[in-house]
This record gives structure tokens, C-alpha cells and sequence, in this order.
């Protein structure tokens, strides 16, 4: 399925979490695993989103380091 995370998209499978994309994100942009401690994650809506959150096919999501 494909999802947007931060205005790009990305691929990953049925039942993904919003921990699986962040995963996925920050093993692209070489950002350290540590740093999902300290993220805040939001739907397209800016609610506030859990990172055990599923997610479906076209979900839009964006994140933010806290430091």
C-alpha cells in the first residue's frame, strides 16, 4: 500500500503501523531508530496519532522530532 508521511510516499504492507513507516522514513533518511522515542506523529487532520496506530491504503502522516 502506499501512505505519505511528511509530504512523500511510501510503500509498505497491509496492516502497517505508524511505527513501520516511521521506521521505513528514518531508515531512509539514515536517522538514527532512538529518535521514535521523541517523535509526535499526526493525521492528515493534525490529531495527535499513536504509533501503534494501523494504517490504510492513501493515509496521510507527518511527524515531528521533539528535542
Amino acid at each position: 500500500m502506499t501512505i505519505t508521511v511528511n509530504n512523500k510516499k511510501y510503500r509498505l504492507f497491509r496492516g502497517a503501523t505508524v511505527k513501520d513507516a516511521l521506521l521505513r522514513v528514518f531508515t531512509r533518511e539514515g536517522r538514527d531508530r532512538n529518535l521514535l522515542d521523541t517523535v509526535e506523529t499526526y493525521d492528515k487532520w493534525g490529531h495527535e496519532i499513536d504509533l501503534d496506530a494501523t494504517l490504510n491504503e492513501g493515509s496521510e502522516i507527518s511527524y515531528l522530532i521533539k528535542e
